[in-house]
């Protein structure tokens, strides 16, 4: 007879979900019927994947219910980290949406996280096949376990005949434990070791980078010996199936990962999964449509100035931002200089502030001004050497005219120092 259920009031059980035939649909509803009648206390966290919400089972206590609108392939990396992202449980169990650990293996899970492991894969390494016919005949999870016996690795033989086909090995052998399935964690191993990786999509090889990337990163992961996961048969849909699209993509990451150093993967987690890194001191473009998704680096465009500050000085009561010349100056410093800093300095009012671009501005206000002490500490502020002031005035134009012929001179090949004063001394206005 099996023991007491499981309490699992501090868990949450993730499980993405894509539809693609009535057996998904029909072994989640018995996945919710396990935890119901063989643990007290979990939360259910269900993301279902599709082009219009297709589950229809009632949302309680023990269920939560999250619909991402998505027809393409089933995202399942994606998907999951949005279920540990809105569970505040301390502890998660990352299920696949049709596999039942035994209950015996759950409790000696959450003993091996209460004694301080970080994850724990709640089975033997086998993942057992019940098959469609099997599982409609279910009379109840507890009469289910009281009728099965473990199936030790070392005795797996996928090359004989299975004797019973209702019930037979499906992954896992004395060469291979898998790791895909249920893996019980900590809530902050999970999120510290960077969640599931996203680059996987579909499925496989994304268990076993998770499995790998946590031991890498030094989190101690345990194996529950003694009792084998079930796997709930079902039809195979494309988005059901390892020779997807995705299948050489994702072993091709594993690979990338497995070659990595602890520090080098810290360093791959902390950036997104992404070799890229973000730095003012390159520019990038990114591409985003139907057909590609891209970030690329390339050489930066226009003249460097960042030894230069422009100091801009502007009285609202004397002329408004619309009327200036700051627009046209701003777009021009644009199009043909990078690492420049504005600090734009207002009185009279806060009109200023809210100006067509914030590029490389730093925005104060002060309705009493800015005597010279405070414009010497705002150049101090900013440790650049050159400076140059433009204190706006009505007859825009004009200041345009001659701010424009001063960085046409940069333009054109002058250094910066020969045409911008030291920001120690100041630069007259323009």
């Amino acid at each position: 007879m099996m023991a007491r259920p499981v309490d699992l009031s501090h868990v949450a059980v993730i499980v993405s979900v894509k539809p693609d035939s009535p057996d998904r649909v029909a072994n989640l509803a018995r996945l919710r019927d396990y935890y119901a009648a063989m643990t007290t206390g979990a939360e259910l966290v269900v993301v279902e994947q599709g082009a219009q919400p297709a589950l229809d089972l009632p949302v309680g206590d023990d269920l939560r219910l999250l619909f991402r609108r998505d027809d393409g392939c089933h995202w399942k990396t994606r998907n999951m980290n949005l279920g540990a992202a809105v569970s505040a449980r301390p502890y998660l169990l990352l299920s696949d949406c049709d596999t039942v650990p035994h209950p015996a293996a759950l409790a000696e899970g959450m003993a091996r996280l209460g004694a301080g492991a970080d994850a724990a894969h709640v089975h033997n390494g086998i993942v057992m096949n019940i098959s469609r016919r099997r599982a409609a005949a279910l009379t109840g999870w507890a009469a289910f376990f009281d009728s099965v016996r473990t199936v030790a690795p070392e005795t797996v033989d996928h090359r004989n005949a299975c004797p019973d086909p209702d019930l037979y090995p499906l992954y896992g052998d004395d060469r291979y434990r898998a790791v895909g399935g249920a893996i019980l964690c900590t809530r902050a191993a999970f999120f510290t070791a960077g969640g599931w990786n996203e680059n996987f999509v579909g499925y496989g090889h994304e268990d076993r980078e998770f499995d790998l990337r946590l031991r890498r990163l030094g989190h101690a992961v345990a194996r529950v010996e003694g009792w084998n996961l079930y796997h709930l048969d079902h039809a195979r849909g494309i988005d059901s199936r390892y020779a997807s699209a995705f299948c050489r993509l994702n072993e091709a990451e594993f690979e990338r990962v497995a070659a990595m150093s602890p520090e080098a993967l810290r360093t791959y987690v902390d950036a997104g999964f992404r070799a890229l890194s973000f730095d003012h001191r390159h520019d990038y473009d990114r591409v985003s449509t139907a057909d590609e998704e891209s970030w690329r680096r390339r050489a930066p465009r226009g003249i460097d100035l960042s030894d230069l500050v422009i100091l801009v000085l502007a009285d609202a009561r004397v002329v408004r931002y619309w009327d200036s010349c700051l627009r046209d100056v701003l777009d021009d410093l644009e199009t043909g200089f990078r690492n420049y800093e504005v600090r734009l300095c207002e009185t009279g009012g806060t009109d200023f502030r809210h100006i067509h671009s914030k590029l490389n501005i730093v925005y104060r206000s002060s309705p009493a001004g800015f005597d010279a002490a405070a414009l010497a500490a705002i150049l101090t502020e900013t440790g650049r050497p050159l400076v140059y002031r433009l204190r706006l005035v009505p007859e825009a134009a004009a200041q345009l005219q001659r701010v424009t012929a001063l960085f046409d001179r940069v333009r054109a090949g002058t250094p910066p120092a020969e045409v911008f004063a030291p920001s120690a001394a100041g630069a007259g206005a323009a």
